[in-house]
């Protein structure tokens, strides 16, 4: 199965999902949850917008073929976004001129960035695809290392002084502490304000777990 949206941001793509794969249902205030039709696969996606320009994103999902998605190169998406995959093997190119290709498998996090660009995604069938994503503004994550700045990597380094526009992709392996700390988000138990502080503390964890760092400002902590 092949479906291309042409929105234009991210509040526009989740109610065209919703009226192409699925049915998009508001949950709370603050969190949507496009549930997949039949003839597309099973499972859900889902936002939670924590503050602005922080926010988490699911994928629990399967389908019964091949399936891509490709959004649109109009589309306005300049965020940092920090994916753990759970399950479930995805690939993907950023689909302003489709030079930068990536694979994302089981237990790897995937951070990365594209200004003003979509992606083209595929999926293979019958595979669990569980992937928990933060999502953040640059100027969210400056606030959020305000004064350590130099502490990580050049080429990000560069995207939060708005130095560079060129797309980021960087992928490891991930942590139990990662893995953990994804997994919690997945099953939270609280509602109201309880699990919108607790879903951000989380995101915030996978932040700092998979930031990109100097290679002389290495993380002192490991739990692998």
């Amino acid at each position: 199965m092949q479906v291309r949206f042409s929105a234009k941001d991210l509040d526009a793509l989740f109610k065209e999902c919703g009226h192409t794969i699925g049915a998009c249902i508001q949950l709370e205030p603050f969190e949507t949850i496009v549930e997949l039709s039949p003839n597309v696969g099973k499972g859900y996606l889902q936002r939670i917008k924590l503050r602005p320009g922080l926010e988490i994103s699911i994928g629990h999902f399967e389908v019964p073929e091949r399936y891509r998605a490709e959004v649109t190169n109009h589309f306005s998406w300049e965020v940092i976004e920090f994916k753990s995959s759970l399950s479930g093997y995805v690939k993907g190119n950023f689909s302003n001129n489709f030079q930068y290709e990536y694979s994302l498998s089981p237990r790897q996090s995937r951070v990365s960035f594209s200004a003003n660009c979509g992606e083209r995604i595929e999926c293979q069938p019958h595979q669990p695809i569980i992937h928990v994503e933060v999502i953040a503004a640059p100027s969210t994550l400056n606030e959020l290392i305000a004064g350590q700045v130099d502490q990580v990597s050049g080429d990000l380094q560069a995207i939060l002084a708005s130095k560079v526009a060129k797309p980021l992709s960087f992928i490891q392996e991930i942590s139990h502490t990662t893995f953990q700390a994804a997994e919690q988000i997945l099953n939270c138990p609280y509602q109201g304000v309880t699990r919108q502080l607790y879903l951000e503390s989380r995101a915030l964890e996978l932040i700092a777990l998979q930031l990109p760092l100097n290679s002389s400002k290495g993380r002192v902590a490991s739990s692998n």
